[in-house]
């Protein structure tokens, strides 16, 4: 437990390139743990293989003391298993493990994320991408801000369950919203979800939910 792959705190100017990372808990989690309260700004991630047994793929802002994160970037990646989370017999599970879980709080600013070109192997998951200002144990109130976040090219192949994987993008108030969120070409077993599809959520205070199925 706790064993996270790499954390990103505070930092700007980082890279993490051809990397296999195995986890018992988060792959990659970026964070605000307070230095000088520092914003995270400029990470690339790419090329990369993540594996993780518990909990999520990407976690972005459930520690989020920092004065913004922005123009993150995730590449070129293969993430070859998550723990099927429904096997675990916890009601923790069905609401917090995503791949992609964007969770800003302490009334910080995301911006300008990109997940681009993401090949990910599924088991039955219960859930799939979060966009959601949120206050975890980790954070304090208020809630933050997502504006800006582009899922591009990202492929789910592999076992069914009776849904496909939740997709919740919900703002926390008018104040603490989310909007300007993209998904192109983002498909389930070769479905492209759009505004219709199965297992998705939005709600709360949002705006400029773009969904794009155009062929490449």
């Amino acid at each position: 437990a706790n064993e996270d792959g790499i954390d990103i705190c505070n930092t700007k100017q980082v890279k993490i390139q051809d990397c296999f990372i195995r986890t018992d808990d988060d792959n990659i989690a970026i964070k605000g743990t307070g230095y000088n309260h520092k914003a995270v700004d400029s990470v690339m991630i790419t090329r990369c293989i993540l594996w993780v047994d518990v909990a999520n793929v990407f976690r972005i802002g459930a520690e989020s003391d920092a004065d913004a994160m922005q123009n993150i970037t995730a590449e070129d990646i293969d993430i070859i298993h998550q723990e099927r989370d429904q096997e675990r017999g916890s009601p923790y599970s069905l609401r917090y493990d995503f791949c992609f879980t964007i969770q800003p709080a302490q009334n910080m600013p995301m911006r300008n994320l990109r997940f681009e070109n993401i090949r990910v192997n599924w088991e039955g998951q219960y859930n799939f991408i979060e966009c959601r200002p949120y206050l975890t144990s980790w954070s304090k109130p208020p809630e933050g801000n997502i504006d800006g976040v582009l899922f591009k090219d990202i492929v789910a192949t592999g076992k069914k369950r009776k849904g496909l994987g939740r997709v919740v993008i919900w703002g926390a108030s008018p104040s603490h919203d989310v909007k300007n969120i993209t998904l192109k070409n983002v498909t389930w077993f070769g479905e492209c979800i759009d505004k219709d599809s199965r297992d998705l959520t939005i709600a709360g205070s949002t705006s400029n939910i773009v969904f794009d199925c155009a062929k490449k």
